[in-house]
């Protein structure tokens, strides 16, 4: 049985997605290295259209995108933009919704998800525990993925504190987390000056 994949991109007009997320996918879809069923669907507060967002999207990616017109325009026929907050359940359950309806053209297919933080550190936990609520992480109707972006806390302190939050809402299973500076050359050129180094 084939499966409705559907990445949810939270923070989605947001300079990170605009500069790393959305190229990363753009060129993940044009080496066919994407599931054939996947949608791509970004969430913000930005007050946008679709055909704006998609060209915000273009224009932070214009030397792939002119470069490849037809990968570009199959690629930003997968994508919807959706207005609202992360951290207001109503919203979240009309995202939800639309994510289902959207599925529902492959009624056999399953409705696996991921969900990326591509937020401020301070808005982590008011999302999950919206997401929570809204019933956005119940696995029974498919996966249910988060992936944490950036700062996980700001010490070892608080990175526990924001740990145990999670795990109060989602399951140990279902997270990721990621922090796109530990493959900023400096951090490399640290590794490599330390282990070429036996003073060190």
């Amino acid at each position: 049985m084939s499966s409705n994949y559907t990445i949810v991109i939270f923070g989605g007009s947001g300079d990170l997605t605009r500069r790393k997320l959305s190229p990363a996918l753009f060129h993940l879809h044009s080496s066919n290295a994407l599931p054939s069923n996947c949608n791509i669907v970004s969430f913000a507060r930005s007050d946008l259209t679709d055909d704006e967002y998609k060209q915000l999207l273009r224009d932070a990616a214009a030397d792939e995108a002119d470069a490849k017109p037809e990968a570009w325009n199959d690629y930003a026929s997968q994508i919807a933009y959706i207005h609202g907050s992360s951290m207001d359940v109503a919203d979240l359950q009309l995202l939800d919704e639309k994510i289902r309806n959207q599925n529902a053209t492959n009624s056999e297919g399953g409705d696996d998800r991921l969900y990326y933080l591509a937020l401020a550190p301070g808005l982590y936990e008011g999302t999950i525990d919206a997401l929570h609520r809204a019933g956005m992480l119940d696995e029974s109707s498919g996966t249910r993925r988060v992936v944490i972006e950036k700062p996980f806390g700001t010490d070892l302190e608080s990175a526990h504190e924001l740990n145990d939050f999670i795990h109060s809402r989602v399951d140990e299973h279902q997270v990721f987390r990621i922090d796109h500076y530990l493959g900023k050359d400096t951090v490399q050129n640290l590794l490599v000056f330390r282990f070429g180094n036996t003073i060190f």
